[in-house]
């Protein structure tokens, strides 16, 4: 990995950051009822880091993954890998969930094949006040 590689990794780590501070805070605009069950802290599971764990208004547990801007590949295998991995913990049937600004053509099919995979997509707006 060479600067360059490294510049954009910490970018993309410090926007997903940024976006989990936001979702966490807006869990019931994603969805009412959502509530976050992790403490605030990322889950570690078999095959990696868990964005968000919820739990929605009927009580099911919700995988959620982040993923600023577009969609990357391999971001739906990952999510399901740790729903699978929520799913073999907990001895019950999880919902999964991937937040990105935009995906694939690709992915939404992939998504649809898979079955069980919710994809959202987010916007930011901007609010203006006068003040003089």
């Amino acid at each position: 990995m060479d600067l360059a590689d490294t510049i954009t990794a910490d970018a993309n780590f410090l926007r997903e950051r940024e976006m989990q501070t936001q979702v966490r805070l807006q869990l019931g605009t994603l969805e009412p009822g959502l509530v976050a069950i992790d403490g605030a802290i990322e889950v570690s599971v078999a095959t990696g880091r868990i964005d968000i764990l919820a739990r929605d208004a009927e009580g099911r547990t919700v995988v959620i993954e982040l993923k600023p801007g577009k969609c990357p590949a391999g971001a739906l295998e990952q999510l399901l890998a740790y729903a699978y991995d929520i799913e073999q913990e907990h001895g019950t049937g999880v919902r999964a969930m991937l937040v990105a600004g935009s995906f694939s053509d690709r992915i939404r099919a992939a998504a649809r094949r898979a079955g069980g995979v919710e994809l959202r997509t987010y916007a930011y707006s901007l609010n203006f006040a006068t003040l003089a």
